[in-house]
């Protein structure tokens, strides 16, 4: 996950790095923890889109349409059409 994460981290500056006590709020919100390369990814890069194609969630953004919390009803939804 580190050359990962160095590779990246050309992207530019990070925006909407959760702190650790926002880490477990959001824990506490899911009733679960989030793993930990997908924590590590977003406290170091932050909220954001990879080559228009990969979507980042981010439990602390501010946009809707990347906040991990308004996308992941609309997420599950549409997996399970697709998986039906």
């Amino acid at each position: 996950m580190k050359i990962l994460l160095d590779t990246i981290s050309i992207c530019g500056k990070p925006v909407e790095r959760p702190t650790q006590s926002a880490w477990d709020n959001f824990a506490r919100i899911l009733g679960t923890e989030l793993p930990d390369d997908y924590k590590e990814f977003v406290s170091t890069l932050g909220t954001g889109v990879i080559d228009d194609f990969l979507w980042i969630f981010n439990p602390a953004s501010t946009n809707p349409h990347l906040n991990l919390f308004t996308q992941r009803d609309e997420c599950l939804s549409a997996l399970r059409v697709v998986s039906d």
